[in-house]
């Protein structure tokens, strides 16, 4: 009786779906001078799950490459707060526009994401 074997399967923290780039971890992936930080995507309710908008401008490449926020935010290590302050008096608006990559100085539960940003974007440029 002959058995069948599937071949195994390799794992990657990201493929690019345009070139077929791949990045065996988080590390490497951000270390990669053809990977840019370009946006957030907020989520309306839960930080956790808005997404991280990455560049891949490898020759030939170019596509954008999104990823949940939850994938990156145990970089953050500060205080985190529970409130969302999003349509508050407080709310400086910044997780509306996708490409801001400025910190937020609000009392809200999404501003931890503005500081993994900035975490981000200085390890990419270190």
């Amino acid at each position: 009786m002959s058995q069948s074997r599937s071949a195994p399967t390799l794992k990657f923290f990201k493929s690019c779906s345009l070139c077929r780039a791949n990045w065996a971890d988080r590390t490497c992936f951000l270390a990669d001078a053809s990977v840019t930080l370009k946006g957030y995507q907020a989520h309306p309710t839960e930080p956790e799950k808005g997404l991280l908008v990455f560049q891949h401008d490898a020759t030939g490449c170019g596509t954008s490459l999104a990823m949940p926020v939850s994938l990156f935010s145990d970089l953050y290590q500060g205080p985190r707060i529970r409130t969302l302050a999003y349509g508050s008096d407080d709310c400086e608006k910044r997780c509306l526009s996708n490409d801001d990559l400025e910190p937020c100085k609000a009392n809200c539960s999404a501003a931890y994401v503005r500081e993994l940003l900035r975490t981000i974007r200085s390890r990419q440029t270190a």
